[in-house]
């Protein structure tokens, strides 16, 4: 009926930050500002796209971000936030970012086995319940 969709289109510059615009539908975007070491939580709007209470009027919030060398974005689905356990307790957004904050100076593929063996740890004999897309980029 409709879906939840998180979007961002990134501005190189030559020996300069970039310019991310980020636009969200009940999806966030998550930004590792590595010169203050801090994960920077964007929210997207509030309301997916499509379903049955589609208005077309209303547009989506671009959001513009500062993104230099050496930050890390990322995008995600809500399949591995909201996949729960045999005691019905799901991943959860907090586990989800501490396991970045944790391993965000490790190479890309080394936070995705992170966070694969957390979610497998995790979710354990219960049966996978949804898509899950991590899309992470660190800029170079």
């Amino acid at each position: 009926d409709g879906m939840d969709l998180a979007f961002c289109k990134i501005v190189l510059r030559e020996g300069e930050c970039e310019e991310l615009t980020f636009a969200g539908a009940k999806r966030s975007l998550l930004v590792f500002h590595k010169t203050d070491e801090k994960l920077q939580v964007i929210e997207g709007d509030k309301r997916g796209l499509g379903g049955f209470t589609i208005d077309d009027s209303k547009s989506f919030t671009d959001k513009l971000i500062k993104v230099c060398k050496g930050d890390v974005v990322l995008l995600y689905s809500d399949g591995i936030i909201d996949q729960p356990n045999l005691s019905r307790d799901r991943f959860g957004t907090s586990r989800f970012t501490a396991i970045l904050n944790e391993n965000i100076d490790e190479s890309m593929p080394a936070i995705k086995l992170k966070l694969e063996k957390a979610f497998d740890e995790h979710k354990g004999l219960e049966e996978q319940r949804d898509d899950i897309t991590v899309l992470g980029l660190r800029l170079n």
